[in-house]
């Protein structure tokens, strides 16, 4: 029977479809192995975010081809749907766009492509390699910001219907799984017949054993009251919210076709803290995006300064071909390098007065992996408000186990507490 790889890129949402075609390949009968060199088969789930992501994926292909001259090689994920032109050029088997996914079974098995397009046709049983497991509960944006390829890869937002979402968390939970984390494209865009998100959030906060309810990204406009308030409500979802910034400069935003102001983004983030307890707010930031001065910089890094955020993602600006900002003039690099610099200091410090805000307190931690260091063997996993924390190892640490931990120290962005008996 067939053996198989699969080497998937991107965001958790492709991480998650590569766990829907594992499992499907293995309930047809098929063998896996972690790499290309002992494998008749590799799957590669593209990400087509940025020309650098496309970059990755061809190596991986190329790769793939020395070790292993006789291989097959089938591709999806988003580099398919946007018909990237590295992608028609490989020598690769046959492709499949992302509503497509299912269809890689069906040409396996019986030859032909057959499945009906469905954004939702995965349901997985575990998440392999990882104590936390996603749950796609979403797919697809329009918001169309103007460095983004996703949409057109993506396509129109739909969401997955609560009764599928259900059936699925309650089957990862008595698998073992305690925490989950919702991902999709623009989860905050959540509507199916009316019930949203945050109604979403408290079904699944009633699953009996689970333990952790986690988000993935929120754009700042989904952000309300109603999803604030929810976790706020239920002790199961972790007070940790993803906005993702990008600028904190008002005419950037309106030149990435963000769809809020500076002002605005500080209000969710006040809203939040006036209802959550110490919540960790996390941020993505884009440095050097076409026509960023010194001045909008300036207003960028004090927009962190006020958000405070407990933990920044800095992207430098990469042109995405297809994209209306791939047509802008770019800025000089030697500025965005400097810039990047400079706000990874200033964010560096604000995770470390987070993470020093804890000190004293009682955290909850799911324990993941034993970690050797300089003061000895400990286990390592995340606190509720996503910062790692390590805890002398102990014959009780066990995989998966969640704890309560009081923090004593902190290491920059990391914590070291000791078990609560």
């Amino acid at each position: 029977m067939l053996t198989f790889t699969i080497k998937s890129f991107g965001c958790k949402t492709n991480q998650y479809e590569s766990q829907g075609i594992r499992e499907a390949l293995l309930r047809a009968g098929m063998y896996e192995t972690d790499s290309a060199l002992g494998a008749q088969l590799m799957i590669v789930n593209s990400c087509a975010v940025t020309g650098r992501a496309g970059a990755t994926c061809r190596n991986a292909i190329r790769k793939a081809r020395k070790d292993n001259p006789e291989i097959r090689i089938i591709l999806t994920g988003c580099a398919v749907d946007i018909k990237e032109e590295w992608a028609e050029k490989m020598e690769i088997e046959a492709s499949f766009k992302n509503a497509d996914k299912a269809g890689i079974v069906s040409y396996l098995v019986r030859g032909c492509d057959d499945q009906p397009e469905d954004r939702f046709a995965f349901s997985i049983n575990e998440f392999s390699g990882h104590t936390r497991a996603f749950l796609k509960v979403q797919d697809g944006c329009d918001n169309f910001c103007s460095y983004c390829i996703i949409p057109y890869a993506r396509g129109n937002p739909v969401s997955r219907r609560p009764h599928a979402i259900l059936q699925e968390a309650t089957q990862l939970v008595e698998n073992g799984y305690t925490e989950l984390v919702l991902t999709g494209i623009n989860i905050g865009a959540y509507n199916y017949k009316g019930l949203s998100l945050a109604d979403i959030l408290i079904k699944l906060a009633q699953i009996p054993g689970l333990l952790r309810l986690r988000m993935g990204s929120v754009e700042p406009i989904f952000a309300g009251r109603k999803l604030i308030e929810t976790i706020a409500e239920n002790p199961v979802i972790c007070p940790h919210l993803h906005l993702p910034l990008q600028s904190g400069d008002d005419h950037i935003l309106r030149t990435m076709n963000r769809k809020y102001t500076t002002r605005e983004f500080l209000q969710v983030v006040e809203m939040t803290r006036a209802i959550l307890p110490a919540p960790a707010i996390t941020t993505d930031i884009i440095v050097g995006f076409p026509g960023e001065d010194q001045r909008s910089f300036e207003h960028t890094l004090q927009t962190v300064r006020a958000a405070k955020f407990s933990r920044s993602h800095i992207f430098l600006f990469s042109p995405r071909e297809g994209t209306p900002a791939a047509t802008m003039k770019a800025c000089p690099q030697w500025e965005t390098d400097c810039r990047k610099d400079e706000l990874t200091i200033l964010t560096d410090n604000l995770a470390a007065e987070f993470a020093a805000s804890q000190i004293g307190k009682v955290e909850s931690v799911i324990l993941e992996r034993p970690c050797d260091t300089k003061e000895g063997k400990f286990w390592e996993g995340y606190s509720a408000r996503y910062l790692r924390t390590l805890i002398p190892a102990t014959d009780e640490c066990i995989k998966g186990k969640l704890i309560n931990v009081v923090i004593k120290r902190a290491n920059g962005s990391e914590l070291v507490g000791e078990v609560i008996e």
